[in-house]
Formats: structure tokens, C-alpha cells, sequence
């Protein structure tokens, strides 16, 4: 009996745990990512247009151009790392 009721609690607090996990998860789905610092840093004193390289989030060196993106001047990479495809703009 008592084994039983243990079991039952233990149950119900991984289920409400794992609620809570999820619940936070939810969220960042839908936070757009903010830019890396090293991509508005490569933009200062430049124009939209101009092309810039700066280092990514793994130390690689990317080729970009500036674009205004959220009224700031951001270097986006002309090709995404592992070999994506170029962006258009």
C-alpha cells in the first residue's frame, strides 16, 4: 500500500517535471536568435552592400555583406557554414 502510494508520487512528479521542461523548450522556438556581436562589429563604419569578412561561432572565417536587418547594420554571410546556400537579398 504505501509502496504503491510512493509509486504513484514518484510517477506524477516525473510528469509535472517534465512538463515544466517542455514549457521552457516551447518558448525559445520562437525567439529569434540575436546576431553575433563579431557580425555587427564587422558592419561598424561600413554601408549596406559593402563586403565584409568577420570569424563565426566556431571560429571560421566567413565572408559576408552588411544588411540592414531590425534598423542595424549586420554582416550576413554570403554562404552559411557546412556549405549551405548563398543569401539573397
Amino acid at each position: 500500500m504505501v509502496l504503491k502510494k510512493i509509486s504513484q508520487c514518484l510517477l506524477f512528479c516525473g510528469l509535472l517535471s517534465t512538463g515544466f521542461a517542455s514549457f521552457g523548450a516551447e518558448e525559445d522556438v520562437h525567439r529569434p536568435r540575436k546576431p553575433p556581436k563579431e557580425a555587427i562589429e564587422a558592419c561598424t563604419d561600413r554601408a549596406e552592400n559593402d563586403t565584409v569578412t568577420f570569424i563565426g561561432r566556431f571560429g571560421e572565417e566567413l565572408s559576408a555583406s552588411c544588411r540592414y536587418i531590425d534598423e542595424m547594420l549586420i554582416a550576413v554571410p554570403n554562404a552559411q557554414p557546412g556549405g549551405g546556400k548563398k543569401q539573397q537579398g
